[in-house]
């Protein structure tokens, strides 16, 4: 996707992304964040790309504060 593509993403969207991703490094994941409007950001401290099965209570407070916001 291009960045004139995440542009057009008008839901709010939840981006969570491991601290320690290699699949999907943090300046991937930060430049998308900046490109949608509605977007909000979660990093999983210390996590790989699974970060919601290597830490599901932190992965999960964030997806929750999000859903309830």
């Amino acid at each position: 996707m291009s960045r004139a593509d995440f542009a057009h993403i008008q839901t709010p969207t939840l981006l969570l992304a491991g601290e320690k991703d290699q699949n999907a490094p943090l300046d991937t994941v930060l430049a998308a964040y900046r490109a949608i409007p509605k977007a909000q950001l979660a990093i999983v401290a210390n996590a790989p790309h699974g970060g919601l099965q290597s830490d599901f209570p932190a992965a999960w407070a964030m997806i929750d504060k999000f859903l309830r916001d």
